[in-house]
């Protein structure tokens, strides 16, 4: 086990983490020669930070009773310490308690190393950490609980070199602490802090209110600092190294700003298509708009926007009039929208941003999906703006695909696939725009042509089977999840982790099996997508929700965790709503009531509830 994974189990086996420390033992050292062959080997470097490789570790933990929480409090006397914990047994919620650190005789500990002292001797959940003077009002920490139960997060008062006020999970600072004791500069070990959270995954959030108090010891803060430069300045030179072998392909604009081409595929669209466009306007130099037969005002209303339009009859692909609009755009780069999405407020800006970077062939864009007008799903990553290379082409009858061909240019070129904050906000998973379109007969036509002309392509048959979920019947999604994940296990391993949805293919057969009470074959599914797939949060919530089921609270918690590490983010598979959040920690209220933790499964509902 490695120590996040051995701390995280003792957690949900009930047991309260008092001290987790490294021991070197056998572990190397790695010099700037090492990090850096590291690197042209393409191996990434970044946790070896620390001055040794950690192969060994102590552990110290009982099973006893966890509290809700545990103050830390940094004290110069033990009468500044008796001071601080009688201000704060005041304004405490139930079930916190106050632990206080005070130097020994003759001693010269720094704040860190107080902190990590009182936390062997406390036993709360959560851990704040405080100086002896300081005064927190009453609701500061009632306003912040909240973060604590997502995944790997911690929260400091605000954008202060000062560690005084962190609020961060017992498990997380057990995993991947302790404080950097050996700094005796606030400021110092503070930035050390950070970067030990960042490369460890953990996300820092800044709650905007400083606590008032004394500000921390600036102690040696000069020469630490000086210090402190050259322990990190290897992750200056990696990044560098990283840069420069980055792409040096030829850049069409030099000298200029990038152009953009708008490209689209219209046919009967005069009730959305002016919302799409104005929303793009300010993004876009050139608009090009392929109309596969309207016979209502959708060609004027793009003419009034002056778009280039171009007669493409239907012939039942999708791919055929977006390859025949691409032909015709001569911007750097293409966006690709259809007149059901409009970029959301700020993501012209964006756009124009991402255009600039040389290095880069095409950008995920966050699309979120209105269904019946409510967002569903967290959103999902697909690739709608790249450059505009010579050969790039569609493929597929539906669902139609440029980035296989696309990606195949850009390796070439040394260019890479980038990411944006820009935004889509798509409105046809609407019923009634479903129906008014007829969409779904269309589009249930074209998936069976798709399967019959391509029977041997997995993700035809994953598509297929995810619009029968919609607008079909359980057993005829089944059919096509089946063949689709027939398709996937036979590609070799190597390539098994490439294919972003097949977790999702094998998650939703196990679903069917889980509300059927076959829990073995649910189980052998899900084993299947977490053993040899890249598993996706809908995997890790279905998983627990079958341990759970089956009487295994433990390994439930263990999986609802993990849904927790996926809280905001945005895949190429859509997460359902309230995964990575709110339904996990109602489930995990369930577990720890199982395992008769009570007062925990209490917090978890609550946080859910919130």
């Amino acid at each position: 086990l490695s120590r996040e994974e051995a701390v995280r189990a003792l957690f949900h086996a009930g047991f309260v983490l008092r001290e987790v420390a490294d021991v070197p033992g056998m572990g190397m050292v790695p010099g700037e020669e090492v990090r850096e062959a590291l690197w042209e080997c393409d191996l990434d470097s970044a946790s070896l930070a620390r001055e040794a490789r950690v192969e060994w570790f102590f552990i110290h933990a009982r099973r006893e009773e966890p509290l809700s929480g545990s103050v830390l409090v940094a004290a110069g006397t033990p009468g500044e310490g008796a001071e601080a914990e009688a201000y704060l047994r005041d304004i405490l919620p139930p079930r916190w308690e106050v632990v206080v650190s005070c130097p020994g005789e003759g001693e010269d500990p720094s704040e860190c190393e107080l902190w990590n002292r009182a936390f062997t001797r406390s036993r709360g959940d959560r851990i704040w950490l405080l100086r002896a003077r300081q005064r927190p009002s009453a609701g500061w920490l009632a306003a912040r609980l909240e973060y604590l139960f997502w995944k790997k997060t911690c929260v400091l008062p605000a954008e202060v070199s000062d560690l005084a006020g962190l609020l961060i999970h017992r498990k997380d600072l057990a995993a991947f602490g302790p404080l950097p004791w050996y700094w005796k500069s606030a400021a110092v070990a503070a930035e050390e802090f950070r970067l030990q959270m960042a490369h460890s995954g953990v996300s820092v959030r800044v709650a905007g209110d400083p606590i008032p108090g004394p500000a921390g010891p600036a102690r040696e803060a000069e020469k630490e600092a000086r210090e402190f430069m050259e322990r990190w300045s290897w992750q200056t030179r990696e990044s560098r190294v990283v840069w420069e072998k980055r792409a040096k392909a030829e850049v069409p604009w030099l000298g200029r700003k990038p152009r953009v081409s708008l490209c689209m595929m219209v046919r009967n669209e005069e009730s959305c298509l002016e919302r799409c466009l104005r929303s793009a306007l300010p993004a876009v130099d050139e608009i090009v708009v392929v109309d596969t037969g309207s016979t209502d005002r959708t060609v004027e209303i793009a003419r009034s926007f002056g778009a280039k339009v171009i007669e493409f009859p239907w012939n039942g692909s999708f791919s055929e009039p977006r390859n025949a609009g691409l032909k015709e755009c001569t911007g750097d780069w293409i966006l690709v929208l259809d007149a059901d999405e409009e970029l959301a407020p700020g993501s012209a800006e964006k756009i124009r941003e991402a255009v600039q970077d040389p290095t880069v062939a095409a950008y995920h864009l966050t699309f979120r999906n209105l269904n019946d007008g409510k967002e569903r799903t967290r959103g999902v990553r697909i690739t709608r703006l790249f450059r505009n290379l010579p050969g790039i082409s569609f493929s597929n009858r539906i669902h139609e695909q440029v980035i296989h061909s696309l990606m195949d240019k850009a390796e070439k070129l040394g260019l890479v696939l980038g990411e944006t904050d820009a935004e889509v906000i798509h409105h046809g998973y609407i019923s009634r725009v479903m129906e008014k379109k007829g969409k779904k007969e269309r589009n249930w036509a074209l998936f069976e042509k798709q399967v019959e002309e391509k029977p041997e392509d997995h993700y035809s048959w994953y598509k297929f089977g995810d619009f029968l979920r919609r607008f079909g019947t359980p057993e005829q999604s089944r059919e096509k999840f089946e063949k689709a994940l027939e398709l996937i296990t036979r590609l070799p391993d190597v390539r098994l982790r490439q294919v972003p949805y097949a977790a999702e293919v094998a998650t939703l057969l196990a679903l069917e099996e889980a509300k059927k009470e076959n829990y073995v074959k649910a189980e052998e599914l899900l084993l299947l997508a977490l053993d040899r797939f890249m598993a996706t949060p809908n995997t890790w919530y279905i998983a627990a929700g079958v341990a759970l089921r089956t009487g295994k609270p433990d390994l439930a918690l263990e999986l609802y965790d993990r849904c927790l590490g996926f809280r905001d983010a945005v895949l190429v598979v859509p997460v359902e709503d309230g995964l990575s959040d709110y339904a996990s920690w109602h489930a995990m209220g369930a577990a720890w009531s199982m395992k008769g933790f009570h007062h925990r499964a209490r917090e978890y509902m609550e946080a859910a509830l919130s």
